[in-house]
């Protein structure tokens, strides 16, 4: 099974209290477990701020675009 991990340039739905689109800026990976995304800094139309992982939904990752297209 594919899981995705949120990384920079994805397009996301902010889903707490803003319910708005976000631009993933930066990700920051969780200390204990090595290498997974929790956090992740992002920008709005009128901010820049950080979510977790948990609060955001995937909407668009510009890289995988090509691996569905082939």
């Amino acid at each position: 099974m594919y899981r995705h991990y949120f990384e920079t340039g994805d397009i996301v739905l902010v889903v707490k209290n803003l319910w708005s689109l976000g631009l993933i800026l930066e990700e920051k990976p969780n200390k204990i477990e090595r290498g997974l995304v929790r956090r992740v800094r992002l920008k709005t139309k009128s901010m820049v701020l950080e979510r977790s992982i948990d609060e955001t939904v995937l909407l668009e990752a510009p890289r995988l675009h090509n691996c569905i297209m082939r």
